[in-house]
């Protein structure tokens, strides 16, 4: 009768002087169907003609010879287990496509996304396989060339108490904007480990977790390192392949493509620029900003291990974007590539195209961010004379102890249904309706009904009497109707605080579904979950989802 209002207005850029313009998601619009979506992301895994363009352009790509040897040697070759062992095999044979996920290093794992992502191209890999007839192998692209050694130096668990603890662990870096790749854990890793230990130690699995994480997360270890082993080892019986792509050969294999886009940048820049125009009309936002002389390759000045920055045009040649920057000619840049190219990298925009001209990818599944970058993607494959892969949201999850999910009832555990004056806080008010003497979701009924009825009983004879008066009667209820759900609302509020047990657990389901306002998989990390629902069941869940459902998946566990 009376919904639980929300504040936020997600999806809204700012135009100054207090104006907003509201932006669509593409990734919400492609699962919808809308046309306008589907003709920017025109090649996707939920489409069965897709599905099959993009395996046969695929297959017929094949994989780069510097990337084969990366990934045998990365995965553990001949000495690999049996399923990974088996995928290295069919990507030898050459008739072999790929499912192609990636993300950042994270500290622990990272947040519960990542191993969603894994999963879902595990999944994605395996269905493939199935419809299409033809070897399908999920790697996961570790994207170790980023300098945000902020975002992956914290990670983020539920204690016992229902309280989040973050944990920012010192990284030892060779400078403060060098790749990823070249950062390593410092000694307190190993009393991050404890703290865990700690506030996982009473739940069934926490021993184990803790172990699989030990093995890999160790002082000196580099980051990128422990990620992939970790993840790899997690994953190891579905035969999940990991990419660490910062090496020398992987490297010159780009070479080419850095050094085209170098010398094509300008025509880039306005084939990109156009896109994202045509983003705007359809009422889309440029997930990745155009900047001015952009390039999409970053330089490593001072060689692969240092400081990267971004590289635009400029008169006579390049600079790299900062306060004092280095110049280059394009000379300079091309001996660069071919003598060192480690010491150049890829944007946000470059990276998917590196990737697949690298990879026989026939699929890449992301979240709804990756899924945007899409939009922006095909001047950029056109010019290079690549197909598309198709594109696939990545596997959503949650997870609930069954006492909170028998709360929940029937209700999703959106922000909505969290807050205050939620449909969750008004059936714990109305639980508690002899200690607060109220039922405000039955009182605002009542009214709304009284008020209802007698105002439709008199709107005939108020028609009668002049036209007008029916449509200011017609007003009066709609306006009447919205301030009882109002006064409801502040009732709602009122009554949980009454409620001190109530309001505590509504405070901790939000806390742990919603933490921070946010989805629980982006900010609670592996190591919230793992613990309590078991690392094979939670991997086994995942791996079993339906790959073209768009819906949450659910894991409800014994606590």
């Amino acid at each position: 009768m009376w919904p639980g209002r929300s504040t936020r207005t997600p999806g809204r850029a700012s135009l100054g002087a207090g104006a907003t313009v509201k932006r669509r998601s593409i990734a919400t619009d492609l699962a919808r169907g809308e046309g306008a979506a589907r003709a920017l992301v025109p090649s996707q895994l939920g489409d069965a003609n897709g599905r099959a363009a993009a395996v046969a352009a695929a297959r017929g790509s094949g994989l780069d010879p510097a990337a084969a040897e990366a990934l045998e040697r990365q995965n553990g070759g001949a000495r690999a287990p049996r399923a990974r062992a088996e995928n290295l095999k069919k990507l030898r044979s050459g008739d072999a496509v790929a499912v192609v996920t990636g993300q950042q290093p994270g500290l622990l794992l990272g947040p519960l996304f990542c191993a969603a992502k894994a999963a879902s191209a595990i999944a994605i890999a395996r269905f493939i396989e199935r419809e299409q007839g033809v070897p399908c192998v999920p790697i996961f692209w570790i994207q170790e060339e980023d300098h945000d050694h902020e975002e992956i130096a914290r990670h983020t668990w539920l204690r016992p108490s229902g309280a989040l603890r973050e944990v920012r662990p010192a990284l030892a870096a060779a400078g403060p904007r060098s790749s990823i790749a070249h950062a390593r854990l410092g000694d307190d890793i190993g009393r991050t480990l404890e703290a865990l230990a700690t506030d996982t130690g009473a739940t069934p699995y926490g021993d184990e977790v803790l172990a699989l994480l030990a093995r890999h997360y160790a002082p000196g270890r580099d980051v990128a390192g422990a990620f992939a082993g970790a993840l790899g080892e997690l994953f190891a019986a579905h035969g999940l392949l990991t990419l660490r792509p910062r090496e020398t050969r992987v490297a010159r294999a780009l070479a080419p493509l850095y050094e085209r886009c170098i010398d094509e940048a300008e025509p880039i820049e306005a084939e990109l620029r156009d896109r994202a125009r045509r983003l705007e009309a359809a009422g889309y936002a440029a997930k990745v900003p155009i900047r001015d002389g952009a390039t999409l390759c970053f330089v490593h000045p001072g060689g692969p291990a240092g400081d990267r920055h971004r590289l635009i045009r400029a008169e006579g040649g390049f600079r790299t974007a900062e306060k004092a920057p280095t110049s280059l000619s394009r000379a300079e840049l091309t001996e660069l590539a071919r003598r060192e190219p480690l010491s150049l990298s890829t944007s946000a925009l470059l990276r998917p195209l590196a990737q697949d001209l690298l990879l026989p990818t026939a699929a890449y599944t992301g979240g709804d961010g990756e899924l945007a970058y899409a939009a922006q993607l095909a001047p950029l494959y056109q010019r290079f004379g690549r197909p598309l892969p198709a594109f696939a949201p990545r596997l959503r999850v949650r997870w609930l102890d069954r006492e909170n999910r028998r709360l929940l009832g029937d209700l999703s555990p959106d922000g909505d249904c969290l807050a205050d004056d939620g449909p969750l806080a008004r059936a714990l008010v109305r639980g508690g309706e002899p200690e607060v003497g109220i039922d405000p979701e039955a009182l605002g009924a009542r009214i709304s009904e009284a008020l209802a009825r007698e105002l439709g009983g008199a709107r005939p004879a108020l028609a009668a009497l002049d036209p007008g008066l029916a449509k200011a009667c017609d007003r009066t209820l709609a306006d009447a109707s919205r301030n009882i759900d109002k006064l409801m609302a502040k009732v709602t509020r009122t009554a949980l605080g009454r409620l001190p047990e109530a309001r505590d657990r509504l405070a901790a389901l939000r806390q742990l579904v919603r933490p921070g306002g946010e989805d629980q998989e982006r900010v609670l990390g592996w190591s919230s979950a793992a613990p309590r629902i078991g690392p094979e069941r939670l991997i086994t869940e995942l791996v079993g989802a339906d790959p073209l459902s768009p819906e949450i998946r659910e894991i409800v566990y014994d606590p």
